[in-house]
């Protein structure tokens, strides 16, 4: 055996574990089905995805990724882009996507029979075709205050001279605005574009989704949240892990969304009144 190949084996095994099982990469590429009640996380980011990170990984019998390599930030916008020119997620074009970027993840999961989760932002667009490919997956739908994520968003350089800003949704060519767009009103659109897709979803696979507004954190809906992942979690451990942040915003040149100008909350307000509505938020 090569050392690479050594350094692979212990490399995944610090991942997941002594395996159990075989499968070969064919086998499970032909059976995607055989991962068995996968859960993903559909977000914008900037949410609270790392804190459920942490809050997983001490489940037992289960491995979570919040930042996987490759993190398919890149072919997310693609699969965005061809869904919306196609009207629909062609699923064989997914399908190769996913597993070349997951094989190995899913991989040794099922090798250490691991279930997988997965809290990474970047495979949202590629929803519908999870729901075909593993059809006992679970999705959970996080989001915040348009008026937070923004914030967030500003203060990271989003759109500005943050070269991950390429990576993110733009507005349709069709869209001649596009370009005269504030900061605010982009952001501002991807929290909108971002959230009607997710939404657009739940309503196809209603019984397999879950909805966490992260910016109440509600221990009560935590519960029942972790209830439907058939995940056994007491409200003191909750209330316990909530008490602590993560990933929190360091660098704040931007105020808090109560602070902003007329103007700017105008702007947001023009682009996610109707969702913020749904989500009950006071814009």
């Amino acid at each position: 055996m090569r050392l690479t190949q050594i350094i692979d084996q212990l490399y995944w095994m610090t991942k997941f574990g002594k395996p159990s099982r075989k499968i070969r990469s064919e086998i499970l590429f032909a059976n995607p089905h055989l991962i068995d009640e996968p859960i993903f996380f559909l977000s914008t980011g900037r949410c609270g995805t790392e804190w459920f990170t942490h809050a997983l990984k001490k489940v037992k019998h289960a491995v979570v990724f919040h930042d996987p390599t490759p993190n398919l930030s890149v072919q997310n916008k693609f699969m965005y882009n061809i869904h919306q020119e196609a009207g629909h997620t062609p699923l064989e074009t997914a399908k190769q996507i996913f597993f070349a970027g997951r094989e190995q993840h899913l991989r040794h999961a099922y090798k250490s029979k691991k279930r997988y989760i997965e809290t990474n932002n970047h495979i949202t667009f590629f929803a519908y075709s999870l729901a075909e490919l593993f059809p006992t997956a679970k999705f959970i739908h996080l989001y915040r205050h348009p008026g937070e994520f923004v914030t967030s968003g500003i203060n990271r350089g989003w759109f500005q001279t943050n070269e991950a800003a390429t990576e993110k949704i733009i507005s349709p060519t069709s869209n001649n605005h596009w370009e005269n767009f504030s900061s605010v009103g982009k952001i501002s659109w991807v929290w909108n574009e971002t959230n009607q897709f997710i939404e657009d979803f739940k309503q196809t696979y209603p019984n397999r989704s879950f909805s966490f507004d992260f910016s109440k954190r509600d221990v009560g809906e935590l519960l029942n949240l972790f209830q439907f992942l058939n995940i056994e979690k007491s409200k003191e451990e909750l209330e316990k892990a909530l008490s602590v942040k993560k990933n929190p915003q360091i660098e704040k040149h931007f105020p808090s969304y109560d602070n902003w100008n007329d103007e700017d909350k105008n702007n947001l307000m023009s682009i996610c009144e109707q969702l913020s509505s749904l989500y009950q938020f006071k814009l």
